[in-house]
């Protein structure tokens, strides 16, 4: 979701490259010891801690671990790939054994986020029954609310959202969930945080709503649930709307329908902003100085305050 991408201020034709869902996927926590073959007492050949988790073979971990030779950083980079690979039972055997339920990769996915992300709710379950954070986000700043919905992980993001996690918690770049979700196309996840009040007019860093962000990636389904809530289909994010920025891209089914809901919605009440001032940033930066307003300085102060958290919405 973060941007890479030059975002032109120019007229709605311009096309332009929509901006790459740029969620890097946690990676994937690997075994740091390929298993070697050792005698645990048992006639199979048996795997170190770290391979028993991420293959998922319990009784090897709850034997390592009954052990008592593994210290607190082993428990909890085991944890870590059993959740990334979404294994219950080591989950289970390993906060048993006092593994942190909000451990952290050192890139910054942390325990909830990866087994989100692996789509096992067992896992989010286990570790949330344990002590985890529901919005801890590690150094990742992604949520696990927000991994489930960029992944489609409907059934996480219900767990998540029952376990009242904050529905509109930021990404780094200030998306949420919902524009997590939205851009790529995954409705029902969609519709389960419009359910439970997600903000529909919620803007990125760079003034994207989720409409915004499913209209320019062609996401019909997702763009018409939005509508259906309530969505407005006239906002604008640099300087185009829903409608140009899925006309930008040649998506004429989400065009026609982005193109009706705009003749159905009711018109957007006057801008108290200055004749020539698109923006309450520009009106903001030309309240102190002198000359014409659209050019950049304006006799005085002006009358009109806007109240902090209001969108104006100019033709």
């Amino acid at each position: 979701m973060a941007s890479t991408a030059l975002y032109p201020s120019s007229s709605p034709e311009t096309p332009r490259t929509p901006r790459p869902r740029a969620l890097v996927l946690l990676q994937t926590p690997q075994s740091k010891v390929r298993p070697t073959p050792r005698d645990v007492g048992r006639p199979e050949p048996a795997q170190n801690l770290d391979y028993a988790c991420s293959t998922g073979d319990e009784r090897t971990a709850r034997w390592v671990l009954q052990q008592g030779t593994t210290d607190q950083q082993a428990r909890d980079e085991a944890l870590l790939l059993a959740c990334s690979n979404g294994h219950v039972g080591c989950v289970a055997a390993l906060l048993g054994s006092g593994a942190n339920p909000n451990a952290t990769m050192l890139e910054g996915g942390s325990a909830l986020a990866l087994a989100a992300q692996a789509g096992s709710e067992g896992c989010l379950q286990q570790l949330l029954q344990g002590g985890a954070l529901v919005d801890g986000a590690g150094k990742s700043c992604a949520t696990a609310l927000f991994v489930a919905a960029f992944n489609g992980r409907a059934g996480c993001l219900d767990l998540l959202l029952r376990t009242r996690a904050a529905v509109d918690a930021p990404y780094l770049d200030g998306s949420s969930a919902l524009h997590a979700a939205a851009q790529a196309g995954h409705t029902e996840c969609v519709r389960l945080l419009v359910g439970c009040g997600a903000c529909l007019e919620l803007e990125d860093e760079e003034g994207y709503t989720p409409l915004c962000l499913a209209a320019e990636s062609g996401q019909l389904a997702a763009v018409r649930v939005l509508l259906d809530a309530g969505a407005s289909p006239k906002h604008a994010a640099a300087g185009l709307s829903p409608l140009a920025l899925s006309n930008a891209q040649g998506h004429s089914e989400v065009a026609e329908c982005l193109l009706n809901a705009r003749a159905a919605a009711p018109p957007l009440a006057a801008s108290p902003l200055p004749r020539g001032v698109r923006s309450v940033d520009q009106w903001r930066r030309t309240t102190i100085g002198g000359g014409d307003p659209a050019a950049g300085h304006t006799s005085g102060r002006t009358s009109l305050e806007p109240s902090e958290g209001r969108h104006f919405y100019t033709s």
